[in-house]
């Protein structure tokens, strides 16, 4: 079977392709980005599949339980501001190596925490590196593919989470009482570490940024040696990086209001064993891995808004019927499925993000964007643990439902960008 053509895209009587590399390099670049958001997702929902055992021998309560988390992920928004800087400084390549061996190291150190606050700032680094992880790889990639296979590329790499939480089950469900949770965090580390150094040795540098870097060390010789004011770039883009970044929040707001705590809900509510409710969960990733890899096509068929509007009501429905509107075991395992299959939405931010913004602030505000949203989503898991003290796990993880409905609505605030091509974006 034959790769997929890269075709050229016609513009303005001239001929322009995302990236002049081989299509080789182009599938080696998404190669590797799809490895590292598996392991960058892996080490950060591993937590999850990790806590019952992490309570019981630091004597934990539910919201101190919370709280790490909840901490990892606001560290996500700091790293992915902090990274996108840095990528859109000095280069994706580079800094997408950086934020997978920072991330590879804070789920090592896990493995070595004694006390609750060791565990929260060794968390924290991996949430961290998490959070830089994802927009470098996304702009790379989406500097790379054409204009026609963005959204298919976008959430093939994005397809790398359900993966990621899929080996998150085996490891908690099943490995875990066999070696412990600290052994699991130490050896998780290591096939990110080796990710990280292959990467450098094998991926290329993005075309586009390349480009653009050597466009303004020529511009800023024509002007006199005079920089242009960051502010003033960023002011054009606020209007979109606000609504962006509102649905990143939905979004964020929606999966971890879940997420969180699933394998909690379906052991302590549902009277589920951990093996089971890992089955359970894997069920969820399978939908998820479906849902991921066939929202670029959706996206790209039909336009982004209207993808995501779907996606979020298939998830809205699935989270009623397995929290508030729950009757028998096989209803709830078909919307177990069902939540798995709308969080393929998230395939959608990559894509979105690439096309809404120009080259030199691309990955600072894509970074910024998503990452602010998951980190504002500090609250879910809190929201959740206090909910469940006086009107049910059920009630705080429905209120995902709320969430879904609003990113379905609001995304239709932002443009439509199918079909852009980022090298008319270049400033």
């Amino acid at each position: 079977m034959s790769l997929p053509s890269f075709k050229p895209q016609i513009s303005s009587g001239k001929m322009l392709y995302q990236s002049e590399k081989p299509q080789w390099v182009h599938w080696k670049i998404l190669a590797f980005g799809w490895l590292g958001w598996i392991f960058d997702f892996y080490d950060l929902i591993l937590y999850s599949f990790l806590l019952i055992p992490i309570m019981h021998e630091f004597a934990l309560s539910s919201m101190d339980a919370a709280l790490v988390y909840s901490f990892s992920l606001l560290a996500t928004a700091i790293g992915g501001i902090s990274f996108g800087t840095i990528a859109d400084k000095f280069g994706r390549k580079t800094t997408l190596f950086l934020t997978i061996l920072l991330y590879s190291l804070g789920t090592f150190l896990s493995g070595f925490a004694t006390n609750v606050y060791d565990l929260l700032l060794f968390r924290a680094i991996t949430g961290f590196g998490v959070g830089g992880e994802w927009a470098v790889a996304q702009v790379l990639i989406n500097e790379t593919f054409p204009p026609h296979m963005k959204g298919r590329a976008g959430a093939f790499l994005q397809s790398g989470a359900p993966v990621g939480v899929g080996i998150s089950a085996v490891i908690g469900g099943f490995l875990m009482s066999n070696i412990g949770w600290r052994l699991c965090f130490i050896y998780s580390a290591v096939p990110s570490f080796i990710v990280a150094f292959l990467l450098l040795k094998m991926i290329p540098e993005s075309d586009i940024w390349i480009k653009h870097k050597e466009a303004m060390k020529t511009r800023i010789v024509a002007d006199g040696g005079r920089k242009r004011n960051i502010i003033n770039m960023l002011k054009g883009n606020g209007r979109n990086m606000t609504l962006g970044t509102l649905a990143a929040t939905f979004a964020m707001f929606a999966y971890w209001l879940i997420f969180s705590w699933l394998p909690t809900y379906l052991s302590q509510q549902r009277g589920m064993d951990i093996g089971t409710s890992g089955l359970w969960i894997l069920l969820s990733q399978v939908g998820a891995l479906i849902g991921y890899l066939s929202f670029g096509f959706v996206a790209d068929h039909i336009g982004r808004r209207a993808a995501f509007s779907i996606y979020a009501g298939i998830q809205a429905t699935g989270v009623a019927f397995l929290t508030v509107l729950w009757s028998t075991p096989e209803i709830a395992l078909i919307s177990i499925f069902m939540i798995g299959v709308g969080s393929g939405y998230f395939s959608g931010f990559g894509p979105l993000y690439s096309e809404l913004y120009p080259t030199n602030v691309r990955c600072t505000l894509a970074g910024a964007s998503f990452n602010i949203g998951r980190g504002l989503a500090f609250f879910a898991p809190l929201i959740v643990a206090v909910l469940s003290s006086t009107m049910g796990m059920a009630i705080g993880m429905a209120l995902a439902i709320l969430f879904n409905v609003l990113l379905g609505t609001f995304i239709w605030l932002l443009p439509e960008t199918k079909g852009k091509i980022l090298d008319e974006m270049a400033l």
